[in-house]
C-alpha cells in the first residue's frame, strides 16, 4: 500500500500522511507528477491506460505519471513513475518541472524530457499500460478532439508549453 505526504495550500509538507485511495480532507493537498517525453522530431510518447483502470480506462495519456509517495521528492517520483510504467531511466535531479497545474486535491508537476527511444525498448507496466506510441502534434490534437485522450485542462496547449522551453533534457 502506498502512502502520500499531505501538504498545506502553501505547498508546505505537514506531518500527516494518507493512503493513495484516501478521500482528501478540506485543506489537505497532495502532489502528483507527469513526465512527457518528446523525441528529436517533436513527437510525443503517449500511453494507453489499461482497461482495468478505475479512471480513464482505455484512454490515451501522457508518457508516465502518478502520485508522489511519502518521503519522495518531486523528481524522484517522476523518475520512479517513468521507470515503473515504461522502463525508461532518466536523471531528473537537476531538472525542474516545467509546468505546475493546480487541481482540486493539489498540484501536478509536469516534466518535459527530450529523448529518442525505440518503442521496442520500452518495458510496459502491464497493470497500468496497454500500449505506447509516438504521435505528432496534429495526431495528438486529433485524439483530444475525438475524445481518445484524457482532456486535461491544459492539454490543447501542451505543445506550446513544450516549444516555449529554453532547456531540454537529452
Amino acid at each position: 500500500m502506498e502512502y502520500m505526504d499531505i501538504y498545506t495550500s502553501e505547498k508546505q509538507r505537514t506531518s500527516k500522511i494518507h493512503t493513495r485511495d484516501h478521500v482528501m480532507n478540506d485543506g489537505d493537498y497532495r502532489f502528483v507528477v507527469s513526465v512527457l517525453i518528446f523525441n528529436s522530431a517533436g513527437k510525443l510518447l503517449i500511453q494507453k491506460r489499461q482497461s482495468s483502470k478505475t479512471s480513464w480506462a482505455n484512454w490515451w495519456d501522457y508518457t508516465a505519471g502518478g502520485a508522489v509517495i511519502t518521503g519522495e521528492s518531486l523528481y524522484e517520483a517522476a523518475q520512479r513513475e517513468l521507470l515503473e510504467e515504461t522502463g525508461i531511466i532518466v536523471d531528473l535531479k537537476d531538472v525542474p518541472s516545467r509546468l505546475t497545474v493546480s487541481f482540486e486535491e493539489g498540484w501536478d508537476e509536469i516534466y518535459f524530457v527530450t529523448k529518442d527511444i525505440a518503442l521496442n525498448e520500452l518495458v510496459l507496466q502491464e497493470e497500468e499500460v496497454s500500449e505506447m506510441k509516438w504521435v505528432t502534434e496534429q495526431e495528438y490534437l486529433q485524439m483530444l478532439n475525438q475524445n481518445e485522450f484524457i482532456p486535461y485542462i491544459y492539454a490543447k496547449s501542451i505543445y506550446d508549453f513544450y516549444r516555449s522551453q529554453s532547456e531540454y533534457l537529452h
